[in-house]
């Protein structure tokens, strides 16, 4: 059976398009958190669109780092994070933390967090 090439992506079959269902039975959303030395941790997006409280948000920018002094390079590590209604998330983060001396601490530190309501730990 030959195939046409294209990626059949939900009802749309249109290439590269986010099937938004499919996609949220796993993995609510992605976050970029950024460390601001004004501001803190700050969630700075999520994608797709992901309703959070503020304190959801400020919550997951804090658990998103991590707990101690890093060295430069990156650290993966996971958290849970309760919700207000109850719930928990998962938060599966990526951190980078390298050198910059344009910023005023001389770090540049974010993160890339992976959010779903599944406890994917053990995979």
């Amino acid at each position: 059976m030959a195939t046409s090439g294209k990626t059949e992506v939900g009802s749309d079959s249109i290439p590269g398009a986010l099937d938004i269902i499919a996609f949220r039975r796993w993995v609510e959303c992605f976050c970029i958190v950024n460390f601001d030395l004004e501001l803190g941790q700050t969630l700075e997006v999520t994608y797709p669109h992901f309703e959070l409280t503020e304190t959801e948000r400020s919550t997951i920018a804090f658990l998103s780092f991590p707990d101690s002094g890093s060295k430069t390079g990156n650290t993966i590590f996971t958290f849970r994070c309760r919700r207000t209604d109850g719930s928990f998330l998962f938060g599966f983060s990526y951190f980078l933390q390298q050198k910059d001396p344009s910023i005023t601490r001389g770090y540049l530190q974010k993160a890339v967090v992976v959010l779903t309501r599944h406890p994917l730990v053990g995979l």
